[in-house]
């Protein structure tokens, strides 16, 4: 199953320097997730210049193994990730198209 997930920042001052702080963990973990192939894309939602979120497309075998997979990211346990957004996505693959 392939979903868009839309992980939304606290907004207190602190959740700066909380994301520079797991920064390094968290990319490592999404390099990971990356060579898998479970991570389709992502990147960091920006306002003004400054991450208020994140946005990713997974492609997951179900909606546990979705919230496995973001339970143990460092955003999420180190307090950056305030509220997450799930949806399903359907990704089409018009004739001429290779899928990744």
């Amino acid at each position: 199953m392939n979903f868009l997930v839309v992980a939304h920042d606290y907004t207190e001052k602190s959740t700066l320097a909380k994301r520079a702080e797991l920064r390094t963990r968290h990319q490592a973990r999404i390099k990971d997730l990356a060579r898998s192939k479970s991570l389709m894309n992502g990147g960091v939602i920006l306002s003004g210049g400054n991450p208020i979120g994140s946005a990713f497309l997974f492609e997951l075998p179900d909606r546990s193994s979705l919230d496995a997979v973001l339970a143990a990211d460092p955003y999420m346990a180190g307090g950056v990730w305030e509220r997450i957004e799930v949806y399903d996505l359907a990704i089409p693959n018009p004739a001429g198209m290779t899928s990744r």
